[in-house]
Protein backbone atom coordinates (compact mmCIF):
# COMPACT_ATOMS: atom_id res chain seq x y z
CA UNK A 1 0.00 0.00 0.00
CA UNK A 2 2.86 1.99 0.52
CA UNK A 3 4.58 1.70 -2.72
CA UNK A 4 1.47 2.50 -4.29
CA UNK A 5 0.57 5.57 -2.53
CA UNK A 6 3.90 6.50 -4.35
CA UNK A 7 2.86 5.66 -7.69
CA UNK A 8 -0.45 7.42 -7.27
CA UNK A 9 1.56 11.00 -6.92
CA UNK A 10 3.89 10.14 -9.77
CA UNK A 11 2.98 11.96 -13.33
CA UNK A 12 2.63 9.63 -16.27
CA UNK A 13 1.18 6.80 -14.59
CA UNK A 14 0.32 5.01 -17.27
CA UNK A 15 3.41 4.58 -19.07
CA UNK A 16 5.50 3.97 -15.40
CA UNK A 17 3.10 1.03 -14.73
CA UNK A 18 4.02 -1.42 -17.51
CA UNK A 19 7.21 -1.90 -16.01
CA UNK A 20 5.51 -3.12 -13.36
CA UNK A 21 3.81 -7.07 -12.81
CA UNK A 22 0.80 -7.56 -13.51
CA UNK A 23 -0.11 -8.62 -9.93
CA UNK A 24 1.58 -5.11 -8.42
CA UNK A 25 -0.31 -3.01 -11.09
CA UNK A 26 -3.86 -4.68 -10.40
CA UNK A 27 -2.93 -3.93 -6.27
CA UNK A 28 -2.20 -0.17 -7.17
CA UNK A 29 -5.20 -0.06 -9.37
CA UNK A 30 -7.45 -1.20 -6.60
CA UNK A 31 -5.37 1.43 -4.59
CA UNK A 32 -6.24 3.84 -6.66
CA UNK A 33 -9.86 3.13 -6.83
CA UNK A 34 -10.25 2.79 -2.92
CA UNK A 35 -8.65 6.37 -3.11
CA UNK A 36 -11.11 8.21 -5.14
CA UNK A 37 -13.76 6.41 -3.55
CA UNK A 38 -12.57 7.64 -0.13
CA UNK A 39 -12.03 11.09 -1.89
CA UNK A 40 -16.05 10.78 -2.95
CA UNK A 41 -17.05 9.94 0.08
CA UNK A 42 -15.14 12.00 2.33
CA UNK A 43 -17.10 15.18 -0.92
CA UNK A 44 -20.05 13.72 -0.08
CA UNK A 45 -19.91 14.30 3.74
CA UNK A 46 -19.00 17.32 3.51
CA UNK A 47 -21.86 18.53 1.46
CA UNK A 48 -24.61 16.49 3.47
CA UNK A 49 -24.01 16.49 6.87
CA UNK A 50 -23.19 20.41 7.40
CA UNK A 51 -26.40 20.99 5.03
CA UNK A 52 -28.52 18.88 8.06
CA UNK A 53 -27.04 21.17 10.70
CA UNK A 54 -28.05 24.12 9.31
CA UNK A 55 -31.62 23.13 8.28
CA UNK A 56 -32.46 21.34 11.79
CA UNK A 57 -31.47 24.44 13.28
CA UNK A 58 -33.41 26.84 10.99
CA UNK A 59 -36.32 24.01 11.22
CA UNK A 60 -35.92 24.11 14.89
CA UNK A 61 -36.28 28.56 15.22
CA UNK A 62 -39.30 27.93 12.68
CA UNK A 63 -41.02 25.14 14.82
CA UNK A 64 -40.09 27.28 18.53
CA UNK A 65 -41.66 30.65 16.68
CA UNK A 66 -45.05 29.07 15.07
CA UNK A 67 -45.55 27.34 18.56
CA UNK A 68 -45.54 30.54 19.98
CA UNK A 69 -47.95 31.80 17.95
CA UNK A 70 -50.57 29.03 17.99
CA UNK A 71 -50.66 28.11 21.70
CA UNK A 72 -51.78 31.22 23.71
CA UNK A 73 -51.99 28.91 26.88
CA UNK A 74 -48.71 29.09 27.72
CA UNK A 75 -47.42 32.36 29.51
CA UNK A 76 -43.74 32.67 27.93
CA UNK A 77 -42.94 34.92 30.71
CA UNK A 78 -41.87 32.64 33.40
CA UNK A 79 -43.44 29.23 31.97
CA UNK A 80 -40.72 27.12 30.46
CA UNK A 81 -41.02 26.06 26.99
CA UNK A 82 -41.72 22.39 27.74
CA UNK A 83 -44.90 23.48 29.07
CA UNK A 84 -46.20 23.84 25.19
CA UNK A 85 -45.64 19.78 25.08
CA UNK A 86 -48.85 19.51 28.01
CA UNK A 87 -51.31 21.19 25.14
CA UNK A 88 -52.83 20.57 21.78
CA UNK A 89 -49.45 21.47 19.93
CA UNK A 90 -47.17 19.45 22.13
CA UNK A 91 -45.93 17.63 18.92
CA UNK A 92 -44.99 20.98 17.63
CA UNK A 93 -42.39 21.75 20.42
CA UNK A 94 -41.23 18.05 20.53
CA UNK A 95 -40.68 18.55 16.74
CA UNK A 96 -38.78 21.69 17.58
CA UNK A 97 -36.37 19.49 20.40
CA UNK A 98 -35.93 16.81 17.88
CA UNK A 99 -34.51 19.39 15.11
CA UNK A 100 -32.39 21.20 17.71
CA UNK A 101 -31.24 17.38 18.61
CA UNK A 102 -30.53 16.98 15.15
CA UNK A 103 -28.27 20.21 14.56
CA UNK A 104 -26.51 18.58 17.53
CA UNK A 105 -25.95 15.13 16.14
CA UNK A 106 -24.79 16.31 12.63
CA UNK A 107 -22.68 18.46 14.01
CA UNK A 108 -21.14 16.17 16.29
CA UNK A 109 -20.83 13.11 13.94
CA UNK A 110 -19.95 15.51 11.03
CA UNK A 111 -16.72 16.79 12.98
CA UNK A 112 -15.24 13.16 14.62
CA UNK A 113 -15.41 12.01 10.40
CA UNK A 114 -13.58 15.22 9.48
CA UNK A 115 -11.74 17.16 11.92
CA UNK A 116 -8.27 16.04 13.58
CA UNK A 117 -7.12 17.05 17.23
CA UNK A 118 -8.16 15.75 21.00
CA UNK A 119 -9.66 19.30 21.70
CA UNK A 120 -12.49 19.50 19.21
CA UNK A 121 -12.80 15.61 19.18
CA UNK A 122 -13.49 16.43 23.17
CA UNK A 123 -16.43 19.30 21.88
CA UNK A 124 -18.14 16.63 19.45
CA UNK A 125 -18.59 13.84 22.32
CA UNK A 126 -20.24 16.80 24.60
CA UNK A 127 -22.62 17.59 21.60
CA UNK A 128 -23.56 14.19 21.27
CA UNK A 129 -24.42 14.13 24.90
CA UNK A 130 -26.82 16.88 24.51
CA UNK A 131 -27.95 16.00 21.60
CA UNK A 132 -29.42 12.63 23.16
CA UNK A 133 -31.00 15.08 26.08
CA UNK A 134 -32.53 16.58 23.47
CA UNK A 135 -34.17 13.30 21.72
CA UNK A 136 -34.97 12.33 25.39
CA UNK A 137 -37.04 15.25 26.36
CA UNK A 138 -39.14 15.39 23.28
CA UNK A 139 -39.89 11.40 23.93
CA UNK A 140 -40.87 11.92 27.63
CA UNK A 141 -43.05 15.12 28.56
CA UNK A 142 -42.41 17.48 31.49
CA UNK A 143 -44.99 17.40 34.35
CA UNK A 144 -47.43 20.96 34.72
CA UNK A 145 -45.09 23.97 36.00
CA UNK A 146 -45.09 24.41 39.85
CA UNK A 147 -45.09 20.74 40.42
CA UNK A 148 -43.27 19.69 43.48
CA UNK A 149 -39.84 17.57 43.19
CA UNK A 150 -41.88 14.78 45.48
CA UNK A 151 -45.01 14.77 43.59
CA UNK A 152 -43.13 14.30 40.06
CA UNK A 153 -43.64 11.56 37.36
CA UNK A 154 -40.89 9.48 36.45
CA UNK A 155 -41.54 10.69 33.24
CA UNK A 156 -41.01 14.33 34.14
CA UNK A 157 -38.49 13.58 36.25
CA UNK A 158 -36.59 11.95 32.76
CA UNK A 159 -37.11 14.93 30.98
CA UNK A 160 -35.87 17.49 33.86
CA UNK A 161 -32.50 15.30 33.50
CA UNK A 162 -32.23 15.40 29.84
CA UNK A 163 -33.16 19.21 30.07
CA UNK A 164 -29.65 18.93 31.82
CA UNK A 165 -27.63 18.13 29.17
CA UNK A 166 -28.41 21.23 27.49
CA UNK A 167 -25.19 22.17 29.85
CA UNK A 168 -22.68 19.96 27.52
CA UNK A 169 -23.31 21.82 24.87
CA UNK A 170 -22.26 25.28 25.99
CA UNK A 171 -19.42 23.36 27.47
CA UNK A 172 -18.82 22.46 24.20
CA UNK A 173 -18.70 25.50 22.59
CA UNK A 174 -15.28 26.60 24.31
CA UNK A 175 -13.46 23.43 23.14
CA UNK A 176 -14.94 24.03 19.25
CA UNK A 177 -13.96 27.70 19.82
CA UNK A 178 -10.22 27.35 20.73
CA UNK A 179 -9.56 24.53 17.61
CA UNK A 180 -11.45 27.08 15.42
CA UNK A 181 -9.37 30.23 16.39
CA UNK A 182 -6.08 28.52 16.98
CA UNK A 183 -6.17 26.59 13.52
CA UNK A 184 -8.74 28.34 11.46
CA UNK A 185 -8.15 31.45 8.86
CA UNK A 186 -9.99 34.26 7.87
CA UNK A 187 -13.26 36.09 9.62
CA UNK A 188 -15.27 33.19 9.88
CA UNK A 189 -13.23 31.76 13.17
CA UNK A 190 -14.09 35.31 14.65
CA UNK A 191 -17.37 35.06 13.45
CA UNK A 192 -17.39 31.86 15.86
CA UNK A 193 -15.79 33.38 18.69
CA UNK A 194 -18.67 36.37 18.39
CA UNK A 195 -21.18 33.68 18.33
CA UNK A 196 -19.68 31.46 21.77
CA UNK A 197 -19.25 35.04 23.59
CA UNK A 198 -22.90 36.05 23.30
CA UNK A 199 -23.71 31.90 23.90
CA UNK A 200 -21.79 32.89 27.02
CA UNK A 201 -23.03 35.88 28.33
CA UNK A 202 -27.18 34.59 27.55
CA UNK A 203 -26.00 31.19 29.71
CA UNK A 204 -24.69 33.09 32.74
CA UNK A 205 -27.18 35.61 32.71
CA UNK A 206 -29.81 32.87 32.90
CA UNK A 207 -28.25 30.74 35.72
CA UNK A 208 -27.70 34.31 37.88
CA UNK A 209 -31.35 35.54 36.66
CA UNK A 210 -32.67 31.58 38.11
CA UNK A 211 -30.30 31.75 41.05
CA UNK A 212 -31.59 35.27 42.35
CA UNK A 213 -35.36 34.81 41.44
CA UNK A 214 -35.96 30.96 42.68
CA UNK A 215 -33.88 31.83 45.98
CA UNK A 216 -37.29 34.32 46.46
CA UNK A 217 -39.34 31.04 45.75
CA UNK A 218 -38.41 28.30 47.56
CA UNK A 219 -36.99 26.77 43.87
CA UNK A 220 -40.53 27.00 42.31
CA UNK A 221 -41.15 28.56 39.13
CA UNK A 222 -43.87 30.88 40.11
CA UNK A 223 -45.04 34.17 38.03
CA UNK A 224 -42.87 35.67 40.19
CA UNK A 225 -39.79 34.08 38.46
CA UNK A 226 -40.42 35.52 34.73
CA UNK A 227 -37.07 34.38 32.84
CA UNK A 228 -38.83 31.95 30.53
CA UNK A 229 -37.56 34.46 27.73
CA UNK A 230 -34.15 33.77 29.31
CA UNK A 231 -34.43 30.60 28.14
CA UNK A 232 -36.03 30.51 25.10
CA UNK A 233 -33.13 33.21 23.57
CA UNK A 234 -30.29 31.60 25.04
CA UNK A 235 -32.07 28.18 23.08
CA UNK A 236 -32.59 30.25 20.26
CA UNK A 237 -28.75 31.38 20.26
CA UNK A 238 -27.89 27.63 20.49
CA UNK A 239 -29.06 27.11 17.37
CA UNK A 240 -27.54 30.22 15.70
CA UNK A 241 -24.17 28.71 17.51
CA UNK A 242 -24.35 25.55 15.55
CA UNK A 243 -24.77 26.77 12.44
CA UNK A 244 -22.03 29.10 12.35
CA UNK A 245 -20.08 26.65 13.99
CA UNK A 246 -20.63 24.27 10.82
CA UNK A 247 -20.22 27.28 8.09
CA UNK A 248 -16.65 27.90 10.25
CA UNK A 249 -15.49 23.90 9.88
CA UNK A 250 -16.50 23.52 6.30
CA UNK A 251 -14.16 26.39 5.79
CA UNK A 252 -11.55 25.41 7.19
CA UNK A 253 -12.13 21.39 6.25
CA UNK A 254 -12.25 23.00 2.64
CA UNK A 255 -8.61 25.06 3.21
CA UNK A 256 -6.96 22.22 4.70
CA UNK A 257 -8.10 19.83 1.78
CA UNK A 258 -6.92 22.38 -1.25
CA UNK A 259 -3.62 22.65 0.86
CA UNK A 260 -3.36 19.16 0.89
CA UNK A 261 -4.50 18.55 -2.71
CA UNK A 262 -1.77 21.22 -3.55
CA UNK A 263 1.01 19.81 -1.77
Amino acid sequence: MGCAALWINLPNWSKRSRSLPLAVRLQVNQTVSLFHYYELNVQLRMNYLPTVTRISALLFILALAAVHALDRTVDSNWQPISDFALGDWGWLLRLALLMLGTTFLSLGVDTLVSQRGWVIKIGAVLLLVAALGNFTGSLFNTDPVGTKPEDMTTSGQIHAASAGLLGFMILATIFYTLHVVRSGKGTKRWYLLTATLLLWVAEISLVVTMASMLSKTEGMITRETPFGWHGRVLLVLCAGWGVVCSVALNRSSSASSAVAHNH
